[in-house]
Formats: structure tokens, sequence, C-alpha cells
């Protein structure tokens, strides 16, 4: 699959249907989202990612509350994972079909479940309803999703699925750590990484999360100071990404609960 052009908003923003090979960063799909002129429901792996949208319009995370707050009035973005937006729209809560836009975060993410939520929404969403499909990993299952959800999506920013003979892919912006962690937990992980690594200066150490874009990587491994290699808080889903951008790319280890009441 080859990208149309650089440059996916101008698109968007006309209410065409589009693929956008895009970071698994929250960070990296706002300027997407925000272009869309339409109503928009945006479906993601589960709760936890819709959360991170919180600022954006309505995130979904417990159902009672959201069942409450779409009534009171219509949001203009709904922030929902897959699973959760079945639940809703079986509860008449949530109709797909008011909605101008769909959204789907990183389909690859979804589990068996959510796909099959995924299935049932789109079943009900609006036949003209702008598509758009965000992912960070092409191949023949997007392909399919594209010919299903999105017919005839305009590509954006995908790699050549066969390089020109003199291309090479970016080089290494250099050596880094990481740590797995979950949704909400990177100010407790960025403590113990502190604690565990126990730097000169707090400054010396670059504790980040997960970078939007080869830049923002770049600008992080910049600020590092002390010799030390900048550490990132990622989810799993995202270390394909960090190994697109760090070499070499090494865990580091944390201390258990266990480990730091012995040292205590």
């Amino acid at each position: 699959m080859g990208a149309a052009s650089v440059d996916p908003t101008p698109v968007i923003t006309r209410g065409h249907n589009v693929a956008v090979f895009v970071p698994p960063v929250p960070g990296a799909v706002l300027a997407y989202i925000q272009q869309i002129v339409r109503r928009t429901l945006v479906l993601t792996a589960d709760a936890d990612r819709a959360a991170v949208f919180g600022d954006e319009g309505l995130a979904v995370s417990g159902l009672e509350r959201a069942v409450r707050r779409l009534a009171a009035g219509a949001a203009q973005r709904v922030f929902a994972g897959a699973s959760d937006a079945l639940a809703l729209l079986r509860r008449s809560a949530l109709k797909p079909a008011d909605f101008g836009a769909i959204v789907i975060a990183w389909p690859e993410q979804f589990d068996e479940e959510g796909a099959e939520a995924l299935e049932a929404i789109m079943a009900e969403a609006d036949k003209e309803a702008q598509r758009i499909i965000l992912t960070a990993e092409p191949g023949p299952g997007l392909e399919t999703l594209i010919e299903r959800y999105a017919f005839k999506a305009m590509p954006f920013g995908f790699p050549p699925a066969e390089p020109p003979a003199l291309w090479a892919p970016p080089a290494p912006i250099g050596p880094a750590r990481y740590v797995i962690a979950r949704p909400g937990q990177f100010p407790e992980v960025q403590r113990r990484v502190l604690d565990a690594v126990n730097p000169d200066h707090d400054e010396d150490l670059v504790v980040a999360p997960c970078p939007a874009s080869r830049a923002e990587a770049g600008a992080a491994a910049g600020r590092t100071g002390g010799g030390q290699p900048p550490v990132f808080v990622i989810e799993a889903h995202q270390l394909r990404w960090l190994r697109s951008l760090f070499s070499p790319l090494s865990p580091l280890p944390l201390p258990t609960a266990l480990d730091v009441l012995e040292q205590r």
C-alpha cells in the first residue's frame, strides 16, 4: 500500500475516507481527529485507550456514567473502546448512525471480542459517514479492513511495499531503554525509574512517554545529560515503533515491591 501524499489533513477536512499510517501514540493522531468537521465516534481497543482522549470530548470509561452523559447532550466527539460502544448501542444510549465520521484507532490492537464489536457497530453506522482508519501495522489484514469498513480510503504515510533500490531506513537516533507499563502509570513508573537508576541529578536522566514522532524522539535523546540514555515508559504495543527509532534498545529492569522492602 503506497502513500497518496504526505499530509492527509486537507482530505480529512473535506470528508473523504482515509487510512493513515501513524505511530501508536495518542498524541500522534490528535491533529487528524481535530480536523474532522462532522460529529465523530472514535473506536479504540479498550477503555484505557479511550480515556487518554478525555480532553477532546466524551471518553467512555464507566457505562452508567456514559449513558447519563450521552443522554444529557450530544457530544461532538465520543471516544470508546469497541466493546463499550457495543454495550452502549445495546442500551440504545449510543447510536452510530448519528455520527458523521467514524474513526477506528489502531485496529491491530483489538482483541477478538473487540473485532466482533467493531463489526456490529459498523453495521449500524451511516453508510455515508466518513471512515478514518489509523494504524501502525500495514498488511493484508489492513487491506481487508479497509475493504470492509472504509471502501476506497485514500492511504497516507505508509512505507513503500517495495522500497526503491537505493532506499534505506533512517539511521537509529541512538541508544535508549524502556519500561512496559499500563496507561496512566507514567508518574509512578517515572519515580521508580529515578529511584532505580539514581542519577546524580534527576535532570540528567530523561524519562519520557513514548514519542509521537521521530522529531520528538530525537529531542528527548538530545536532552539527556551525564551519559545516560533516555528511558521511555511505553505500552507493549508501542515497542515495535520504539525499535524503529532507537538502537540499541534494551529493557530497564525495575526492582519489585519485595526488592524495595528488602532494601529498606
